[in-house]
């Protein structure tokens, strides 16, 4: 036997049974204004969502596995070694993901995580995130510092509806795949840097390798 409560918009609850061996079970609920949140698997024909429900969540390291979720499965980049920098920009290794979200996405949540080391003591890098080819210019950042060494915690939220922005971001439809990543160079010879490892460690020139985690949420 299975069950199952739905709650209603009014505070009440609805509890029906069947059996393992059903095919069709028919759901009368009472309340006139209750919600059914039902879907094909795809999202395509999702109602009931409310405004700022998360519809997908895929995070992790990037070591090389997969995450999977109802709507798919997607392999992070599997960063092994420290990435050195140079004046022209390069993917960052572990920030590209090819996405589309579940249907009725309003907003996409784009997260990257990474160290960035130095080489000289005066390092500074500039980073850029793209949607395919397109440079969401508002999104640009540079770092800069003595003897530096941090997390770097870039977070951009893109937007879906309306017209198309490529300063920000926005889209006015998301169906198909895209890419998202980050490119990264350093600002002049003498203020190179690196990223995905540290310098020092253990108050040493000890170098430790530090794996980036890479986090999309979509957002109804």
């Amino acid at each position: 036997m299975s069950s199952l409560k739905l709650k209603t918009p009014s505070g009440g609850s609805v509890s029906f049974n069947a059996t393992d061996t059903a095919s069709d079970v028919t759901l009368t609920v009472p309340a006139s204004n209750a919600t059914l949140l039902t879907t094909t698997g795809d999202g395509s024909q999702l109602t009931g969502i409310e405004t700022g429900q998360v519809l997908e969540y895929i995070t992790g390291v990037c070591d090389g596995n997969t995450v999977t979720t109802p709507h798919g499965s997607y392999t992070l980049t599997n960063v092994s070694a420290r990435q050195g920098l140079s004046t022209s920009y390069a993917v960052i290794n572990g920030s590209s993901i090819t996405y589309t979200p579940p249907a009725n996405t309003k907003k996409v949540l784009y997260r990257f995580s990474f160290i960035n080391g130095f080489n000289n003591n005066h390092a500074i890098e500039h980073f850029k995130f793209y949607i395919d080819s397109n440079e969401v210019t508002m999104a640009r950042v540079t770092t800069s510092a003595l003897y530096k060494e941090m997390l770097v915690n870039f977070e951009w939220v893109i937007d879906i509806g309306n017209s198309t922005n490529s300063t920000t971001g926005r889209l006015s439809s998301w169906t198909t795949d895209k890419t998202l990543q980050m490119r990264a160079r350093y600002y002049g010879a003498s203020n190179d840097g690196f990223l995905h490892e540290t310098y020092y460690w253990d108050s040493a020139a000890n170098s430790q390798l530090h794996k980036p985690t890479l986090t999309l949420i979509a957002i109804g």
